[in-house]
């Protein structure tokens, strides 16, 4: 059933009529789903739309649509519905076009994307914002195009203005995503990394500091020369991600930025964390440490 506008459709003709209609200039309807003492329920979807985004739409028969008692009764079951099943429809309609718009999205159609934007149904003008960002981010991330990269980081930058109205993880989502768009875009413009570097490092101490972050921030810090930083980061992805390959290569970074002592204290854990058959190269490298001592 369709309740989001607050009312019911408006009566309708006999029986299958409405089939290939359009009702109230929205509802185009599809097929018949069944029929009750309220009426037909029919197949529909709202134009101008997407294919998929479908409903149940129920009409009110002519023959009985002048009858006081039985418009009451068919406006007191909308009413009920409403107040009952609102705001679950709204957000299950709401989560369901947002799937469909992430899928378009990830297969890197962005004419499908930018349809379903434009008829997305938001809860919030913060919310609605923000997913548009991150689906034009994730779009960009699927085809790596600049345009479209361009676009996120416009729309992050937006939301970045009113970053106080989002609760703290999706404060610093916006600024993570904000700063991988920088990074993307640095590839062809250098001017980009400072401002790459600077939006990842305010999403410092939160809830998101997966391995992923710290990956875009070490490529960051490669991109920049910033050995120290790149030491310091690596460490960090390894204590996060504790597995050979990063601790060899925290190690690595640390005796390139002249940190040997903590590339040793790297090592020494790696020792104690990985069972023996992963120990040579561990041991390779702390040999190699003190041979060039």
């Amino acid at each position: 059933m369709d309740f989001s506008e607050g009312a019911p459709i408006p009566p309708g003709r006999n029986s299958d009529d409405w089939v290939g209609q359009v009702i109230a200039d929205k509802y185009h309807v599809l097929d018949v789903l069944g029929r009750g003492g309220f009426g037909s329920v029919y197949l529909g979807e709202i134009t101008p739309g997407m294919v998929g985004e479908r409903l149940a739409l129920k009409v009110l028969p002519e023959k009985v649509s002048d009858n006081h008692t039985v418009r009451e009764q068919f406006l007191n079951e909308i009413r009920v519905g409403m107040k009952i099943l609102d705001k679950y429809i709204s957000k299950s309609a709401t989560s369901a076009r947002r799937r469909r718009t992430r899928a378009a999205a990830q297969r890197g159609d962005l004419q499908e994307v930018e349809k379903r934007l434009e008829w997305m149904l938001p809860t919030t003008d913060q919310q609605v914002s923000y997913h548009h960002a991150v689906t034009f981010h994730l779009a960009a991330s699927n085809t790596g195009a600049k345009q479209v990269y361009l676009e996120a980081r416009r729309l992050f930058m937006e939301l970045k203005k009113k970053l106080t109205v989002f609760p703290p993880k999706l404060q610093a989502d916006t600024l993570y995503r904000l700063g991988q768009c920088y990074l993307k875009l640095a590839k062809s413009d250098p001017h980009d990394l400072d401002s790459a570097i600077r939006e990842l490092r305010s999403v410092r101490a939160s809830s998101l500091e997966s391995p992923d972050f710290f990956r875009d921030l070490i490529a960051a810090y490669s991109a920049a020369k910033r050995a120290d930083d790149l030491a310091t980061t690596t460490k960090e992805l390894y204590l996060v991600e504790p597995t050979l390959e990063q601790c060899l290569h925290a190690a690595e970074t640390n005796v390139a930025a002249s940190r040997r002592q903590d590339a040793a204290e790297i090592l020494r854990d790696g020792l104690q964390r990985f069972e023996s058959e992963n120990r040579s190269p561990i041991q390779d490298k702390i040999l190699e440490l003190e041979t060039d001592q």
